[in-house]
């Protein structure tokens, strides 16, 4: 059974991430120009969704999360966009984020819905 691409909306073209606004459209990397992606892929989707949750929730870093799962960040990045599978160590991390949050969690700058740093929320800077 085939899907809408979650990211092009079906169009096959996606405005570049974290761009100025007026750049062309650029080839989904999902659907690969298609518009549509089969059930493994919206899974794999939904799984990198819900482990990026999973992270800002417990206000965790790209970076430092994928040192806990013992992997790079750029390979964590792929893995919560749904562009690649999730290896084994990143499942035994969020299962583990579940079981002991408060280990994670205890010196973590405080984040928004979004995972961007609250308002009055120095993130871990000092000022000298």
């Amino acid at each position: 059974m085939n899907h809408t691409c979650p990211r092009c909306n079906g169009g096959g073209r996606t405005p570049p991430p974290d761009y100025p606004r007026g750049l062309p459209p650029v080839d989904c990397p999902l659907c690969l120009c298609h518009g549509r992606i089969d059930e493994a892929t919206l899974e794999r989707v939904r799984g990198g969704e819900s482990i990026r949750a999973a992270r800002l929730a417990e206000g965790m870093s790209l970076r430092k999360f994928a040192g806990v799962c013992g992997i790079a960040p750029w390979q964590l990045s792929l893995i919560e966009q749904g562009l690649t599978i999730q290896p084994e160590s990143v499942q035994r991390a969020v299962a583990g984020l579940a079981k002991a949050p408060a280990q994670h969690r205890q010196d973590a700058p405080a984040r928004d819905g979004r995972g961007m740093l609250a308002e009055g929320s120095a993130g871990g800077f000092r000022r000298v």
